[in-house]
């Protein structure tokens, strides 16, 4: 049995190892929410932030949705 297995696996021996995927991100953002909650559109209502954000500081007063984007 293992020598008829054998052929079967050696494509599978013989491949480099890939190297592993290491994410790394380019940018945080954050943007008030629309009404209903929903995502903001692209543009200038997405500001760069730093985690973890405090954003009382950036809009007082805020209670509602905050959307944050994480890039990649």
């Amino acid at each position: 049995l293992l020598a008829w297995m054998a052929p079967l696996a050696a494509p599978a021996l013989a491949q480099d190892a890939s190297p592993a995927c290491v994410a790394q991100v380019t940018g945080v953002r954050a943007a008030l929410a629309g009404p209903g909650g929903e995502r903001p559109a692209d543009g200038p209502a997405w500001q760069a932030v730093a985690l973890p954000d405090n954003w009382d500081a950036r809009w007082p007063g805020h209670t509602g949705v905050v959307w944050y984007r994480i890039d990649w």
